[in-house]
């Protein structure tokens, strides 16, 4: 009987890692799931703690890392720019360390983003990897500082793939990020929580959409790859105007949503339009985007309809 292989993950609770774990288990892999608090389903562990890394993949004696862990939210890291260093780069340091120290076979998956690459021009879309990096704000810095970290151990020997998925949504996203943020103010008004009138910022801006699961079927395949890229996009290589995704989450609704300009949802830095070249993947591992966006939209609302958002509205 063959033994099954060891994943570990960090960041298991989040957004990604809720539909990492499951299919890195329907896979075959052993899954050791970790987030920053303990649950029912993963063991605590805060990387910006480098003695519980080491400790952990040891302990997990792992053949894959999925790092998932970090601060995404934008407000957020901009707000605690410190404390968001020392998760999001401090940390991969010190899960890379460990890996080298307690498990120098594994595979390491380090997440960046598409935020390194900054504002484009139109006629560089949509970007390839080798497209300059212009982050325009701390978290595209902080996650050009994991990509050098990554570089860096691999030059050492570790086996690290990095990649820098566009946007990404589904159930159980981030409330505070635009579609959920839709989606939510739609559900409310449908229960009579709020009147049907949607607070919106930028809807002009254009944004490479994915359903999650397939940007961690992408995951998948580079973990199991012979031969991955070392970097590569997770793109679908077209940008869809915030404007439209607002339209079909509005023709979803079971109320008449009237649309206002909230100018605190404004973002002082934002990009016109980005979208990502995904050839390099395709070419080596065969993957594209396959779920429509359609049935996403749908997931999301009927996810949202079944949550408790209390004052998030």
């Amino acid at each position: 009987m063959e033994v099954p292989r060891r994943a570990l993950v960090t960041g298991a609770n989040g957004f990604v890692g809720q539909v990492m774990v499951p299919a890195l288990a329907a896979s075959g892999y052993d899954v050791i799931a970790t987030g920053r608090r303990p649950s029912a389903d993963a063991q605590q562990l805060d990387v910006t703690d480098a003695q519980a890394c080491r400790d952990a993949v040891a302990a997990a004696a792992p053949d894959v890392v999925v790092h998932l862990a970090g601060v995404t939210y934008l407000p957020q890291v901009f707000e605690r720019q410190r404390e968001s260093f020392a998760a999001n780069v401090l940390g991969a340091r010190n899960v890379l360390e460990a890996v080298l120290d307690a498990a120098p076979e594994a595979r390491t998956l380090l997440v960046s983003t598409c935020s390194v690459y900054g504002s484009p021009e139109t006629h560089e879309l949509p970007l390839k990897e080798d497209a300059p990096l212009r982050a325009l704000h701390p978290y595209g810095v902080q996650k050009i500082g994991v990509e050098v970290l990554g570089d860096a151990y691999g030059r050492r020997g570790l086996d690290i793939v990095v990649v820098r998925p566009f946007n990404h949504v589904g159930p159980g996203m981030d409330m505070r990020l635009s579609v959920a943020f839709f989606a939510g103010q739609i559900v409310a008004a449908e229960r009579g929580e709020r009147e049907p009138i949607m607070r919106v910022g930028n809807l002009a801006a254009r944004r490479d959409f994915m359903d999650v699961r397939d940007v961690v079927r992408a995951y998948l395949m580079l973990l199991q790859h012979s031969a991955p890229p070392r970097l590569t996009n997770i793109a679908s290589g077209r940008s869809i105007a915030i404007a439209d995704v607002l339209d079909a989450l509005r023709a979803r609704a079971r109320v008449d949503m009237q649309v206002e300009n909230d100018p605190g949802r404004m973002r002082p830095l934002d990009t016109p339009d980005l979208a990502g070249d995904a050839s390099l993947i395709r070419s080596v591992c065969g993957w594209a985007p396959e779920i429509p966006l359609e049935d996403t939209w749908d997931r999301i609302l009927a996810w949202a309809r079944d949550e408790p958002y209390g004052d998030v509205w």
